[in-house]
């Protein structure tokens, strides 16, 4: 399996903040939906939210995950629109 990474958009450019081996896609994909109390299950797309605190700052953040393929899925991660700044 391919390894994989984890991006977050700024200013209209995605910066990768972290890279892990393909064998963990599953399990953060799976982690991340448990977060976005979304369903476990394989679904074509979901939609969810969850909320974190991070460096003591809380953060709503916003939650895609798409199919990519049979076997594959991708996670989007944001901040609701009326959140994000420049």
């Amino acid at each position: 399996m391919k390894d994989g990474s984890l991006r977050v958009e700024r200013n209209g450019e995605w910066e990768e903040i972290m890279h892990y081996p393909g064998q963990m896609h599953r399990a953060i994909v799976s982690r991340l939906k448990i977060m976005g109390n979304l369903k476990i299950d394989r679904r074509p797309s979901q939609k969810g939210e969850m909320h974190i605190v991070f460096s003591g700052q809380e953060i709503d953040l916003e939650i895609e995950v798409r199919r990519l393929s049979d076997d594959e899925e991708g996670v989007s991660l944001g901040l609701p629109r009326v959140q994000r700044r420049s």
